[in-house]
């Protein structure tokens, strides 16, 4: 008897044990950020507008990211920043280290961006954790922001050509813009990102519009020039 009761009492304080730390480190032990594409909503700037987008991969040993910034000023046109880099996890936090980094440009949107120039970023710091209101990446980037919302979480998803769409400045049309897209040339995507469902749906035709659902993504089946 006395046995069964210290085995109980074992039990017990093991379980409280484990509810303690989970009540005190909600966000590092059962909220770890994961694999795939993390986007922001239209973020205003002074002039203009921006988006971001983050893609954390894993292959193997091999712990790669890439951000990208499309940038649009009314007078400057568009701007494209290109973030590559390596990231490590400590305590559910992804501290991402770039050490390659480019500007690409046009004029308008429809154009091909070329290359601006290239620049030393090894000295800029980012992080990617997750908040009460979402996950939220933490950056000393040229942006005028600290720290930027990614509410959309696209996962497991790394390495695919999938885009965003919005209207354009003028609102005649919507733009398309997003990760892997060279080779994708007019091919239509496969598939339609439902907020709602939290799942991929088969395309039935591009949205004019954004929905009440929010933000609209899509995704193309990878070629070989991706």
């Amino acid at each position: 008897m006395g046995e069964k009761n210290s085995q109980h009492t074992w039990r017990l304080g093991y379980i409280l044990f484990v509810t303690s730390l989970l009540f005190a480190y909600p966000k590092t032990i059962l909220a770890k950020p994961k694999l795939g594409l993390f986007l922001s909503d239209q973020l205003p700037l002074s002039r203009g507008f921006l988006y971001l987008g983050l893609e954390i991969q894993e292959e193997s040993e091999k712990k790669n990211f890439l951000a990208q910034e499309l940038r649009y000023h009314p007078e400057l046109g568009w701007e494209e920043l290109i973030y590559a880099g390596n990231w490590k996890e400590e305590s559910g936090t992804l501290y991402l280290n770039p050490n390659s980094c480019q500007v690409r440009a046009s004029k308008s949107f429809g154009e091909k961006k070329g290359l601006l120039r290239r620049f030393d970023c090894q000295h800029l710091m980012l992080s990617l954790s997750l908040a009460d209101s979402g996950f939220i990446l933490s950056t000393n980037l040229s942006l005028g922001l600290e720290q930027v919302p990614l509410p959309h979480y696209l996962p497991e998803l790394a390495g695919e050509p999938v885009a965003l769409s919005f209207p354009l400045p003028d609102n005649q049309e919507m733009g398309i813009w997003g990760f892997h897209l060279t080779g994708i040339g007019k091919k239509d995507p496969v598939q339609v990102w439902s907020q709602k469902g939290k799942r991929w749906a088969p395309f039935r035709g591009f949205l004019e519009s954004p929905s009440a659902d929010g933000a609209i993504f899509y995704r193309w089946r990878r070629t070989f020039s991706d």
